[in-house]
């Protein structure tokens, strides 16, 4: 793993920060069961002199991961701002190989040129994701009574269809400290008062990679004019995130110098676009594919209570 960041002050109130992140990884794995073990699924006898099982694999990984923000926190008077934009690139690389051999005349010989005959072709995978992301984000507060918080992100990845390379999120939300009101100040039993609201949309890739992609299988069979090639997967070029839709409202109540504190919140929370296997006919050659079909809503409350029903400054440690 290489990490490499910076961190540029342009201005007293103006951040630039970076990073990159380049991370590699390996993995290999050998199974050898040796010709005289009673776990061989062809054991030896009269019939099967030679035993023995191989199961060799690999695997390589290659992560670029890049940050890139601008930020500003200043305040004015009264008025505080912090605001932040920045983008996002992330790709991942991977590949791997698998193979396995039976059949060997001893224990002491288990590299796969010993092997009687290998079980099936080499299995081969690939598999390439991009994401690339743009965000936006704000928090502004006046007298630190009235507060306002937005946010906006638009991200795209090669997992999506090609009818849908890239989706939007976003989130806004409001609040009101009534405990910063002169006249809540003067009622020494409230020591806090909020009310805040928000609504936002998050997303969710829940498909695995190609899913989106039509993909082929090389036949085993030579013809003249080279190996035929077959649908092995029916994917579907409109698939898409799962978006999540939320509405919450809170309110905080604190007394008696939050020695006691009462949290109430509502929430209404649609998730749309659930990756669903649709069942076809048999006939197309396949039992299912998948889609951008089910909903699931969720909707309630939770009401917190807190309180120091006893409290010392003398503490004695044993």
């Amino acid at each position: 793993v290489n990490n490499f960041s910076i961190n540029w002050k342009i201005l007293p109130s103006l951040l630039l920060k970076g990073q990159i992140s380049l991370t590699r990884g390996y993995d290999e794995s050998r199974r050898f069961t040796d010709p005289l073990s009673k776990r061989n699924s062809n054991a030896l006898s009269l019939t099967n002199l030679l035993s023995g099982e191989l199961s060799l694999s690999e695997g390589k990984n290659f992560t670029y991961d890049m940050n890139t923000t601008l930020s500003y926190n200043g305040a004015i008077g009264d008025h505080m701002l912090n605001a932040l934009a920045g983008i996002s690139i992330k790709q991942t690389d991977t590949r791997s190989e698998s193979s396995n051999y039976q059949g060997f005349p001893s224990g002491e010989l288990s590299s796969p040129e010993y092997a009687k005959e290998q079980v099936d072709k080499t299995a081969h995978s690939e598999a390439s994701n991009r994401l690339v992301g743009f965000l936006a984000m704000m928090n502004y507060s006046y007298k630190d009574i009235y507060l306002l918080d937005a946010s906006y992100r638009m991200d795209g990845s090669s997992e999506f269809g090609t009818d849908n390379k890239t989706a939007s999120f976003y989130a806004i939300g409001a609040g009101v400290n009534f405990h910063k009101y002169d006249f809540i100040q003067k009622l020494d039993k409230i020591s806090q008062l909020r009310l805040t609201g928000t609504y936002g949309q998050t997303g969710k890739v829940n498909f695995p990679a190609y899913a989106a992609k039509h993909t082929y299988k090389i036949s085993d069979k030579y013809y003249g004019t080279g190996n035929g090639l077959m649908l092995f997967y029916m994917g579907n070029d409109k698939l898409t995130w799962e978006k999540t839709n939320e509405l919450n409202l809170r309110l905080v109540l604190g007394l008696f110098n939050d020695n006691i504190t009462l949290e109430v919140d509502w929430y209404n929370k649609l998730t749309k676009d659930l990756i669903t296997d649709v069942t076809i006919p048999v006939s197309t050659g396949f039992e299912s594919y998948k889609d951008n079909l089910g909903e699931v809503r969720n909707r309630g409350y939770e009401i917190i209570l807190r309180a120091n029903v006893y409290k010392t400054q003398n503490c004695d440690v044993i």
